[in-house]
């Protein structure tokens, strides 16, 4: 299970992204296990299944679980719910849409640039350049850059002790 695959990237310092592709109703359980832990997700979209469904929910658009009992209903509920307060809280779920401009390599990379806690910048401006994509290396050097100037923005004023921003 997931927490397995946790102990070996803790122990590696690698990366650990679910994929989603399509998924019964065991994948709710796997993706708020994935999201409790911090690892970044990739929905693939038009998969059918829980990918679909999770997708859908993240872009505003009601689905409909499919349950037998109102025990599984309530679990399921539950477990969705879990799942959006984590993204809300995390962010990390990403949808893949094979229909948008974007490629899964793309999303991939976004996703662990940006869930990824400890990557130091050297290797947060290398990572992209080791996938071949000059686009995600251009996206983090000008936030780095534009996170750089914002805090050097701040200095004294020479005319009293007061902060300008």
């Amino acid at each position: 299970g997931i927490n397995a695959e946790y102990g070996i990237a803790k122990y590696l310092e690698i990366p650990v992204i679910l994929v989603v592709v399509e998924g019964g109703r065991g994948t709710f359980k796997t993706i708020r296990e994935a999201a409790e832990k911090g690892f970044p997700i990739v929905l693939c979209k038009g998969t059918g299944g829980v990918a679909d469904k999770m997708s859908n929910l993240l872009e505003g658009k009601p689905i409909e679980l499919e349950v037998k009992t109102d025990l599984e209903w309530d679990t399921d509920l539950g477990t969705v719910n879990k799942i959006l307060e984590l993204h809300k809280e995390k962010g990390t779920i990403f949808i893949y849409d094979p229909s948008g401009f974007e490629t899964f390599d793309d999303i991939v990379l976004a996703s662990v640039l940006k869930t990824t806690q400890k990557i130091n910048l050297r290797t947060k401006l290398l990572f992209p350049v080791w996938w071949n994509n000059l686009g995600q290396f251009k996206r983090v050097y000008l936030e780095e850059l534009s996170r750089i100037k914002q805090c050097s923005s701040v200095v004294k004023s020479p005319t009293d002790d007061t902060v300008q921003i």
